[in-house]
């Protein structure tokens, strides 16, 4: 028999992720960061927890990733159509 899924656990896991930013990991990893906001904001979606993180942070670090030059969002490394392409599929789910 298949264990249940404990969903308030990986809420917690999903909300603490960007919590320690004075570990080396954190800054290892900002590169990914947008990608992650994605994901997370998708699982929580699924999970039935969309308001699980400040909706008003996330769009403000959304929107700090926008790259006027490129015209897209864009993590610390390079601008990417795939991140538009995604944050438009995903914005339904947010609303």
């Amino acid at each position: 028999m298949a264990t249940p899924l404990n969903i308030p656990l990986h809420v917690k896991y999903i909300q603490d992720l960007g919590k320690s930013s004075d570990e080396l990991a954190y800054h290892l990893t900002s590169h990914l960061r947008l990608n992650a906001i994605y994901w997370g904001l998708t699982a929580l979606y699924l999970m039935g927890y969309k308001d699980a993180l400040d909706r008003e942070e996330m769009i403000s670090f959304v929107m700090s990733c926008w790259d006027d030059e490129a015209g897209t969002l864009s993590s610390d490394f390079f601008p990417s159509l795939m991140f538009n392409d995604a944050w438009k599929f995903n914005r339904g789910a947010m609303d």
